[in-house]
């Protein structure tokens, strides 16, 4: 019977690390993450190593919104991955009076830890969590999930060779996970995404263009320029979903 395993991504820290996966293909300009393929992905290494099948049962992504910004490219951004990689997400609409973004961003931290052990008390969930961040702000929160009989094996990037010799990384801290930390970016080839091209018929107008839109509704580029403002989701050119992820 196969293990049983949850993601828990920590949308921030993957934005903010993505130069890494970039860095490693020599991309300057970046590209697009395979975010369907991506929890798979990171279970393979540890399901090799224990000689055991892991069964990826749900995996959660915890981000943000800012709302002074225009908010629809990341909108369609978390509807993508709910609606075609299946993933649960749990999102954050920062408030732009709040004076200081730190308290608005660990909100993420705070959730992410509260589901986390939410589904870890839960019977038959989960047997492993794989946190996708490298905050030690979770560290007190991992070791609650092993206390419950779970492990937990972290995701993270690769230290830079500039990183301060002092800095410490979660997986450093005791207790707070069961196996080898995965590395992000050793696998920036698999989760470079491959767009293919496909000929698609406007939801709006009905004539046929090429595109690399994977999305489920298809609008043509004429009537995407007619309505840019807000009424239909951004594509071609933005991302995989039609967004800059986060």
């Amino acid at each position: 019977m196969p293990l049983k395993a949850m993601v828990f991504v920590d949308g921030n820290w993957l934005y903010r690390n993505r130069p890494a996966l970039f860095k490693k293909l020599e991309e300057e300009n970046g590209f697009e993450i395979d975010y369907c393929r991506m929890p798979k992905l990171l279970v393979e290494e540890t399901a090799n190593r224990l000689d055991a099948d892991i069964d990826v049962v749900r995996t959660l992504y915890f981000g943000t919104v800012r709302a002074m910004y225009n908010p629809s490219k990341q909108n369609a951004f978390y509807d993508f991955l709910e609606r075609r990689c299946g993933y649960e997400t749990h999102v954050h609409y920062m408030d732009p009076g709040a004076g200081s973004d730190r308290g608005e961003l660990q909100w993420v931290n705070m959730e992410l830890g509260a589901e986390m052990l939410h589904y870890a008390m839960t019977p038959g969930v989960y047997d492993i969590a794989v946190l996708v961040g490298d905050d030690i702000i979770y560290a007190p929160v991992l070791r609650r999930v092993r206390a419950a009989g779970k492990r937990v094996l972290i995701v993270d990037s690769r230290p830079e060779t500039g990183d301060r010799p002092d800095f410490r990384r979660l997986s450093q801290i005791p207790r707070t996970n069961d196996f080898p930390e995965v590395f992000l970016d050793d696998y920036a080839n698999e989760l470079k995404l491959v767009r293919e091209h496909t000929v698609r018929t406007c939801r709006q107008c009905g004539r046929e263009e090429e595109t690399t839109w994977a999305g489920v509704e298809f609008f043509c580029s004429e009537c995407r320029g007619k309505y840019r403002s807000n009424t239909l989701p951004a594509q071609d050119g933005d991302g995989q979903d039609g967004t800059r992820e986060q």
